[in-house]
């Protein structure tokens, strides 16, 4: 609950000054029987009030946002409650929430003032939220479309001159950008933020392998990671380019798989193309450590899959053959973990920075672990579209050799800020 702003006090306590003043030192009658005292203790007890009246403005705007969205029926997550004013009678509450309005639409924030008026002793709110988007949303939206004018006036540029551009758009025209912005121009995939802080790594006792096990603290920065994984397309721009190695089947460069993520790559070729993304766009990608693709994959509550608990079905993953094969990113939004990454388990096994060490879990570092200094294989996590529900979990992983290939692919990480 938002508490008194430190500005509403310090006007309610000049004013108290004031009234202290003209009755100390004026020549007007004054009220022999009202001491200066009294009169600070008087303007505290407004300032308790207003106080007061904010905190329960909040709640019952709570109260009220809770029942109006039982009827709405569009799911929602983020809200929070930020009084903006309040004169001890009034208080204007703005109401800020994620809201998803269909299976194939993103998640977009939107908000709403409502005012709350003090009735006797007793606040009530009004129970009727008027949403639109906010303001920080539209912005995004704009420099969205600007990335998009950007991309587009760069793709007519090389055609035009016949230069070899193979990202999005140029350095020069990324670098303007904000961040989020500028890893969409560079990469042509969405990042979604993990913000820094603790997350428990690995399995409770009585739950998965030895490998997964002790479970343990981690600490980590925050970073932007890949809302779903490299696909064919992007990944192709880097053959076209003659940097990277083309993939080992022969559905890379197929317009149908266009939208499928990138398989039978190795650990090296997915290190090839975020150094030449990198390189390319000015802006530093790289594969996530595992600890960073754990967090960002089930958050910092322990559950079990990416989107929580309940078991895996078809409505939340590609798995267990339910397809028998890779199916386009972002396909699964209702699997979409606690930061909105979508398809962390399932559809492909992905490649994460880290050596592999069944017992890594015994000696790692507290903060940003990096896994062990050398080894014989790499990292891979969540799953592909032929595993079972053991397999997609959070906290399942396995090591194979960097330069072998199978349903194996990757999504990009950014430490950038």
């Amino acid at each position: 609950m938002k508490r008194l702003r430190f500005t509403q006090l310090f006007v309610v306590l000049m004013a108290a000054l004031a009234i202290i003043i003209v009755a100390c030192g004026g020549n007007e009658k004054k009220n022999p029987s009202v001491t200066a005292t009294e009169q600070v203790a008087t303007a505290a007890d407004q300032a308790i009030a207003i106080n007061g009246g904010s905190t329960q403005a909040s709640i019952l705007a709570q109260i009220a946002f809770e029942r109006w969205a039982e009827n709405n029926g569009e799911p929602y997550r983020d809200v929070r409650f930020d009084v903006e004013a309040n004169d001890g009678f009034f208080a204007h509450v703005r109401t800020t929430a994620w809201f998803r309005p269909g299976m194939d639409a993103s998640w977009e924030e939107r908000d709403a003032l409502i005012e709350c008026r003090k009735v006797g002793q007793q606040w009530q709110c009004d129970q009727r939220f008027n949403f639109s988007l906010s303001s920080g949303e539209r912005s995004r939206r704009t420099n969205a479309t600007a990335t998009a004018e950007t991309q587009a006036a760069a793709t007519a540029a090389v055609q035009a001159t016949g230069t070899a551009v193979v990202v999005h758009a140029t350095a020069t025209a990324i670098a303007s950008l904000p961040l989020p912005e500028r890893l969409v121009a560079a990469t042509g995939s969405e990042f979604v933020f993990v913000p820094a802080g603790e997350f428990v790594m690995g399995s409770p006792d009585g739950e998965g392998g030895n490998e997964e096990h002790p479970q343990h603290t981690v600490s980590l920065d925050e970073y932007w990671i890949g809302k779903t994984e490299v696909t064919n397309a992007q990944y192709a721009r880097c053959v076209e380019a003659g940097v990277c190695a083309e993939p080992k089947n022969n559905r890379w460069n197929d317009s149908t798989f266009a939208q499928h993520p990138v398989t039978n790559v190795s650990w090296h070729n997915a290190v090839a193309y975020a150094s030449w993304l990198t390189e390319q766009s000015g802006v530093v990608v790289r594969l996530p450590t595992e600890a960073e693709w754990e967090k960002a994959a089930c958050g910092t509550d322990g559950r079990t899959y990416p989107w929580g608990n309940t078991d895996p079905n078809d409505r939340l993953l590609n798995y267990n053959s339910n397809v028998s094969s890779t199916t386009p990113v972002g396909s699964y939004p209702a699997g979409a973990s606690p930061y909105g990454a979508l398809d962390m388990a399932g559809n492909i096994w992905e490649w994460t920075a880290d050596w592999y060490d069944a017992s890594y879990y015994q000696r790692s570092l507290a903060r940003n672990p990096t896994g062990p200094e050398s080894g014989e294989y790499r990292v891979l996590r969540g799953g592909s579209y032929g595993n079972l529900r053991y397999h997609v979990r959070c906290t399942y992983r396995i090591g194979y050799y960097p330069d072998g290939f199978s349903d194996y692919g990757f999504r990009l990480l950014s430490p950038d800020s």
